[in-house]
């Protein structure tokens, strides 16, 4: 069973329900906007984290939380413990997407095709471990 995710609109109405792979699709779309007028804005920050030690230990524990967040979210949807091997494993691959799309994708394009592939890759392999 895939990780489903339930939406719903701005008035708190239900949109339907989607596999949380459908819904991360739906939503980074938005959030990578190809003609983002902040992109020179998001690199030059990318760039001073980066080049700073505490800064990028910071930007760790968020991550570490996010990842965490999105262990129990997996665990709930697929009916396991949080602390069993497919959660924390589509969490992993989740976050790696995550910083990669932060890192090294330029255009939205290029980050979206990953995104299609990262997808695939975490949907599949929380199938192979079932």
């Amino acid at each position: 069973m895939a990780p489903e995710v339930r939406l719903i609109g701005p008035e708190n109405e239900p949109l339907g329900v989607v596999s949380l792979a459908e819904a991360l699709r739906l939503w980074l779309p938005e959030m990578l906007g190809g003609d983002d007028p902040h992109a020179d804005e998001h690199r030059r920050r990318r760039a001073v984290i980066d080049a700073d030690e505490d800064l990028s230990a910071h930007e760790h524990r968020y991550l570490g939380r996010a990842q965490t967040a999105l262990t129990e979210a997996f665990a709930a949807d697929l009916g396991v413990a949080a602390d069993a091997l497919e959660p924390r494993m589509a969490a992993a691959a989740t976050m790696t997407v995550f910083e990669l799309l932060g890192r090294d994708l330029e255009t939205a394009d290029e980050a979206l095709a990953a995104l299609d592939r990262a997808l695939v890759f975490i949907g599949g392999g929380i199938g192979a471990l079932r």
